[in-house]
């Protein structure tokens, strides 16, 4: 059940036309990332509250992260116990090493340019763990938000 709302949630991010972005990107996230896991850490003190394997179907899931500025968005459909054919979106992006932070640049429904940024919360060159602020609630219940994570191994 979470497997199915994450990929809604993730297709629904990046389900849009492509769009012209000049900017070149020279990153270390430029490359291949498979979802590996998910992990809920405490907005209060960090530590983790809660982890979980991405299981078979949610594994397949990826974004590759092109030096122009594209990324190539795969997400798995689960539906009735099996894992459907790839949704694949294509959207222009920007890194910002220095905010942490990756900037998705796409078509909304009308002709205008819809940006969306998500929260880079560690990375290294094998493993980058993003923050959607759709999965912000207070899991551990003190008062605090928590942080929903999604880690994404480099292929």
């Amino acid at each position: 059940m979470k497997g199915n709302f994450l990929a809604l949630v993730f297709f629904a991010l990046f389900a849009v036309a492509c769009s012209k972005d000049e900017s070149r990107t020279d990153n270390q996230i430029v490359g291949k990332w498979h979802l590996e896991r998910n992990i809920i850490y405490s907005g209060k003190d960090g530590k983790v509250l809660s982890s979980y394997k991405a299981d078979a179907c949610e594994q397949k899931q990826s974004y590759e992260f092109m030096a122009d500025g594209q990324c190539i968005a795969k997400v798995p459909m689960e539906e009735e116990g099996k894992c459907n054919e790839y949704q694949i979106a294509i959207t222009n992006y920007r890194y910002n090493p220095s905010a942490k932070s990756i900037t998705f640049i796409y078509q909304g429904g009308t002709e205008d340019e819809v940006e969306d940024e998500i929260k880079l919360y560690k990375s290294s060159s094998v493993e980058i763990e993003l923050e959607f602020d759709e999965y912000d609630p207070d899991f551990d219940n003190d008062g605090v938000d928590d942080h929903y994570i999604s880690v994404f191994s480099k292929d």
